[in-house]
């Protein structure tokens, strides 16, 4: 898929150590949104869920409340090329402009490399 061009979009949850190597082995950059919020913000979300019968394991929300769930788990690899957080504490819509510009320079590199490659698939020597 990465050398064809396509995108891929998977939950953190999802990015194992085979599937970064993977991806990266196609010639592809990985870019990792870590969406947060703070402790009191995600408590009101489960127990909303919760009331509404909405998507969530009363487990998961007993965990939270307990201090259980270690935040660092859902934090994504650290051999990610490149992460950008965004919190959503503050209950607005989250400024997506670190992930755009994030994405439009992993592009650019992606085409600066891709313009120093011969058809064979090795790379030229860079100009400078």
């Amino acid at each position: 898929m990465a050398r064809s061009g396509a995108s891929l979009v998977v939950d953190t949850s999802l990015l194992s150590t085979e599937l970064i190597d993977a991806v990266h082995a196609g010639g592809a950059e990985i870019l990792a949104v870590h969406v947060v919020a703070s402790t009191a913000i995600i408590e009101q979300r489960l127990e909303h869920r919760l009331a509404d019968g909405g998507p969530v394991a009363d487990q998961l929300a007993s965990q939270h409340r307990s201090g259980l769930m270690d935040p660092t788990t859902f934090e994504p690899p650290g051999i990610v090329d490149t992460t950008i957080e965004l919190d959503t504490s503050d209950g607005q819509p989250p400024d997506v402009e670190p992930v755009e510009a994030a994405a439009i320079e992993l592009i650019a590199g992606s085409t600066a490399r891709d313009s120093n490659s011969d058809e064979s698939g090795l790379d030229a020597p860079t100009r400078r």
